[in-house]
């Protein structure tokens, strides 16, 4: 069910690896971020002890609603409104190397900003941060094409909204960013810099 689009690369076991080791760096990643509510949102239903299992008991796991992805996330976004929460911040987990800064400077942003947004090599964005419900970033939105960042900035501006914006990362979802990914995973090495371990390993066995 996950990593679907490595299919013609990565075996549906690989596929399911691949994705476990993205969601264990992607909590490491999180773990560095201070001062917040980590909430892993999954689905389907049944999956949470598994997740458990594989990333610990330092984070709260909600399942995901039901629709598509941007359904998904504006539920989220509600929920977190309406139980009192001042700025949200969800990320996806197919970007394990993000810098941790990345997602302070997000919180931050929230301040000035109604929205944050980091977009993505491909045409969509691995965050986006709200400090209020806007159900319309989320409808109507050709989700996986390279269309979602430019359709979402259409909405920003026809809403009126004020924007913050990170700069432009990859994230691992088809088989040509495999190549990619070992090779920044390299270069991370050898400037000694901190390397999303769970992904490298997986890399590495390749």
């Amino acid at each position: 069910m996950v990593k679907t689009r490595m299919g013609p690369m990565l075996s549906p076991e690989e596929c399911a690896s691949l994705a476990g080791a993205l969601i264990q760096d992607t909590a490491d990643l999180l773990r560095r971020v201070k001062d917040v509510r980590r909430i892993l949102c999954f689905a389907p239903e049944d999956a949470r002890t598994m997740l458990e299992g594989l990333v610990g008991s330092d984070f709260e796991y909600m399942p995901q609603s039901d629709g598509d992805l941007g359904a998904r996330m504006h539920s989220v976004f509600k929920w977190a409104f309406q139980n009192g929460y001042s700025k949200v911040v969800i990320i996806g987990a197919d970007s394990p190397a993000l810098p941790s800064e990345w997602i302070d400077e997000a919180f931050v942003g929230l301040d000035e900003k109604d929205v944050v947004l980091g977009p993505t090599l491909d045409g969509g964005y691995y965050l986006v941060g709200l400090k209020s419900p806007e159900p319309s970033l989320f409808e109507n939105v050709a989700w996986s094409t390279e269309s979602v960042m430019a359709t979402t900035l259409d909405r920003v501006t026809d809403l009126g909204l004020s924007l913050h914006l990170l700069p432009p990362w990859a994230d691992l979802d088809n088989p040509g960013d495999l190549g990619f990914f070992r090779t920044h995973i390299h270069g991370l090495r050898i400037a000694g810099k901190a390397v999303p371990a769970h992904t490298a390993k997986f890399l590495d066995a390749l």
